[in-house]
């Protein structure tokens, strides 16, 4: 495996490696936060590959794997590799998109390692810039007519005047439109690499059918359930906390924090195993009471967490499941403290 920082991405002093002799390469630019310089966890196949935002190379033998980010948040997807083959993908595209509410941690499949970031390319940043420059000197070009209009008062003042705001109107709306134009194409781009949106996992003796998984939320609700059951929306919420003789601080980088909280969420309804990971999941059940037990590690400390609850499926429901996990570094002695992990739930409308 090979780790580059994303500030040697950034630097263009990244390096792709080739595959040894009848292996795959994963290419993935994992990006927690919108600078890049947070502290994700890439998992391959379950395992912990490395951790710290960045550029990561990983060699596959051919055939089908799984690949998950965790952050703040967490995605996951799975995808085959063939001998000679590099896969790319990058978590990076939503820092680029101006109307996103804050950063995600989502999962896009791209073309090639020029794609990881910043999404947006040099002709789209041009064609915005334009539309802007274009606006700014319509606003500019209507104050200074109307301010000439007023101190002069001659007609060929009025005339230029009016012609100046005709033209800086002309001048605004194509600013507007490009500037629209641009956002539209950037988003159907970007949604058009963004991974897949649902699998199909093995049906389990509780369940009415196949268990369906979705990249996140957004995916989920463009599904048409046509079965009743229950969707949960598992999250890992990483809090790592830094004591320094100047005080305590939150600290969002550091491999050996950032490590700690790789652990595995499992699920058992009605005391039948489930699949289940940091995906968003569709279980479809029979309308009555079921039990829910979720269970989080232990990890390699030996922390764990179980928290279990009921409901009553009625009508396709929503349920979010928070796992918190926190962990507190001493900077004076160098070790790792932590606190036992933390499961809840709610509905969605009562986020």
């Amino acid at each position: 495996m090979r780790y580059e920082p994303a500030k040697v991405y950034r630097d263009g002093a990244s390096v792709a490696v080739e595959p040894g002799a009848g292996l795959g390469m994963l290419d993935v630019f994992v990006c927690t936060n919108g600078s890049a310089t947070g502290a994700g966890v890439l998992l391959v196949d379950g395992d912990v590959v490395g951790a710290g935002d960045g550029r990561y190379q990983v060699e596959l033998a051919p055939g089908e794997h799984r690949l998950e980010v965790q952050g703040s948040e967490a995605a996951t997807w799975a995808f085959s590799v063939a001998a000679g083959e590099r896969v790319y993908f990058t978590s990076a595209h939503a820092v680029a998109i101006p109307q996103q509410p804050g950063f995600r941690v989502w999962l896009y499949q791209v073309e090639d390692d020029s794609c990881f970031f910043p999404a947006v390319t040099r002709k789209a940043a041009r064609s915005a810039s334009l539309g802007c420059l274009l606006t700014v000197a319509g606003l500019i070009a209507v104050m200074v007519a109307a301010v000439w209009a007023a101190s002069t008062g001659s007609r060929d003042a009025e005339t230029v005047a009016a012609l100046a705001v005709v033209l800086s109107a002309v001048g605004l709306v194509t600013g507007v439109a490009m500037g629209v134009r641009t956002a539209q194409r950037m988003q159907r781009d970007l949604e058009a690499s963004r991974v897949g949106t649902w699998r199909r996992a093995d049906s389990a003796t509780c369940l009415r059918g196949e268990a369906v998984a979705f990249p996140s939320t957004h995916d989920l609700h463009l599904w048409p359930a046509e079965e009743s059951g229950v969707s949960l929306v598992f999250d890992l919420l990483l809090y790592r906390v830094a004591r320094a003789s100047d005080g305590v601080a939150y600290s969002g980088s550091g491999a050996s924090l950032a490590l700690a909280h790789a652990g595995e969420v499992r699920l058992r309804i009605d005391g039948v195993e489930v699949p289940c990971d940091w995906s968003v999941w569709f279980y479809p059940l029979t309308t009555g009471i079921h039990v829910f037990r979720v269970e989080y590690g232990p990890d390699a400390e030996g922390d764990a967490a179980v928290h279990e609850f009921t409901l009553d499926v009625g009508e396709t429901a929503t349920v979010h499941v928070p796992v918190r996990a926190f962990r507190v570094f001493d900077e004076s002695t160098g070790l790792l403290s932590r606190l036992t992990p933390r499961i809840s739930h709610y509905a969605e409308d009562q986020a």
